[in-house]
């Protein structure tokens, strides 16, 4: 069973900001009760290996079939059945969308501060030419879509601050494609895409306000741990 040490050590190295957003709420009690649950809970399933083949798809121009003979490799069954509706799907979708990687920037990441000590990895699942320029592309493979629009203007927020105000990326956008299941189906992805531009970022005072807000809650979620396990951490 996890201590509450590990459970706090788990709780100050933030997940990729996707996974982090979606543990925060406007309220610090509702952020510090979803993060408490997040830190205590059993290892989630990973689907960066997932990921890693969407990227090979956009950037090296990888077929749908390479890719499914990949996945195959993949030891964990539910990674491989997930991995198999959104490579389907994520294929279908880039037949319209023409996604044109950059392989030489595929490891791109972002290390943006929340609080003292703790940073959220921003890392685009892959950076396409596009417009005579470069866009960032996150792709988020859960089987629902739970953003509340906070959640999502946050999310819009830190990759703008992130990513957005570098020097290769000034005047560009960044694009957010999630592949959900659809709504009659249990295996069926939809994609849903948006760009960060349609979300008006938080204000500089808006942003320090709800990061003092998650420091707080960052607090109240180890108290929270430290009870529900009932040791010294």
């Amino acid at each position: 069973m996890i201590t509450s040490a590990d459970a706090i050590r788990k709780l100050r190295r933030p997940p990729s900001a996707p996974n982090w957003v979606r543990y925060i709420h406007k309220g610090t009690q509702d952020s510090a009760i979803a993060m408490a649950r997040f830190a205590i809970s059993s290892p989630r399933i990973s689907l960066t290996q997932v990921y890693k083949l969407l990227s090979d798809m956009a950037c090296l121009k990888t077929s749908l079939s390479d890719a499914l003979h990949g996945l195959e490799k993949v030891g964990n069954p539910l990674v491989r059945r997930l991995g198999r509706e959104i490579l389907t799907s994520f294929a279908a979708y880039n037949e319209v969308r023409l996604f044109d990687g950059i392989r030489t920037l595929n490891e791109f990441c972002v290390n943006y501060p929340l609080d003292r000590g703790v940073f959220v990895p921003v890392r685009p699942t892959f950076i396409i030419v596009e417009d005579d320029g470069l866009t960032p592309v996150f792709i988020i493979g859960w089987t629902s879509l739970p953003f509340t629009d906070f959640q999502k203007r946050l999310l819009s927020t830190i990759i703008y601050n992130a990513v957005l105000t570098l020097t290769d990326f000034i005047g560009r956008d960044a694009e957010i494609v999630c592949f959900p299941r659809a709504k009659y189906s249990k295996s069926e992805r939809m994609p849903r895409a948006w760009k960060v531009s349609n979300y008006k970022p938080f204000s500089a005072a808006e942003l320090s306000a709800h990061l003092d807000r998650y420091g707080n809650a960052l607090d109240l979620a180890a108290d929270m741990i430290r009870s529900i396990l009932g040791d010294d951490a």
